[in-house]
């Protein structure tokens, strides 16, 4: 299931890659944007890789309850039919908010674990060294949508559930 929805996104970038450079160079308002680009794509490309990552950590007993049961909301928003930026109208664009929503909860895992103890599946050592970048330019270039998700992940962490139907229902 992970390599279909991988073959999507990348059939997603080859036919929308105009669409998908002019959304970021139109949302970054400055000379970054061909590198913003790249960067973005890069990182909507992982977002089966940081799936599987993710799920496997799931089952791992060194991770916190906590964070196991993110995880759980995480596929939940994932599977979900409202976004904050719709999949289907807006091309690769619109999974930006899914891989900032994942990459999140895996950067959040990976700092709350031991690095000695976390296990990486094979080739994810290198999405987890471009995962601070990758999600400092998805809030420069989408600041008020990674704001929510933010929101939403800290007053999950904090135990207020009710938090993420409030949001889940006002994404869009």
């Amino acid at each position: 299931m992970l390599n279909a929805f991988k073959s999507q996104l990348r059939a997603l970038w080859v036919e929308n890659k105009a669409e998908f450079t002019g959304r970021v160079k139109q949302r970054s308002r400055d000379k970054g944007a061909a590198k913003r680009t790249r960067q973005l794509r890069d990182f909507v490309l992982v977002l089966p890789e940081m799936i599987e990552q993710v799920r496997s950590w799931t089952d791992e007993p060194e991770t916190p309850s906590p964070i196991k049961r993110l995880h759980g909301f995480m596929l939940t928003y994932l599977y979900h039919p409202t976004d904050f930026i719709a999949d289907d109208p807006d091309g690769l664009f619109g999974y930006l908010d899914d891989a900032y929503l994942v990459g999140s909860i895996y950067f959040r895992t990976m700092s709350q674990r031991d690095h000695g103890t976390i296990r990486y599946l094979p080739n994810t050592q290198d999405i987890s060294r471009q995962m601070p970048l990758w999600l400092k330019t998805t809030r420069h270039v989408l600041p008020e949508e990674t704001g929510k998700i933010d929101q939403m992940i800290d007053e999950l962490c904090g135990g207020n559930d009710a938090s993420f139907q409030r949001m889940m229902g006002t994404a869009g």
